[in-house]
């Protein structure tokens, strides 16, 4: 087995529920910068929690350049309402996989 974090089916069941929560409590956070009411501090809530996501599924799924620009989407108005986080920690989560750095049970 190569370096790095071994992935378990919990962590990559954690990983996914955390993605799927952050993508779905930043849809109203989005509304909120839209309407202009409170947009900076929406702004700076939304940046923090995208920042926080990555470091989480950094340290559940090990770092994969994935993340990188999945927060780099995240910052962009409209493109942050899709599921990205979803996406990305699937991503990661098949490439680990891949790598035999999954680990059954």
């Amino acid at each position: 087995m190569s370096g790095g974090v071994q992935v378990t089916p919990g962590k990559a069941r954690l990983a996914m529920a955390i993605a799927v929560i952050v993508d779905a409590v930043q849809l109203p956070l989005q509304g909120a910068s839209m309407t202009g009411i409170g947009t900076l501090p929406a702004e700076a809530i939304d940046l923090a929690i995208d920042a926080a996501t990555a470091l989480v599924l950094t340290r559940l799924l090990g770092f994969h350049w994935a993340l990188l620009p999945t927060l780099a989407l995240e910052l962009i108005p409209f493109v942050d309402l899709a599921p990205t986080w979803l996406a990305c920690a699937s991503y990661v989560i098949s490439k680990r996989k891949q790598e035999g750095r999954y680990v059954e049970g």
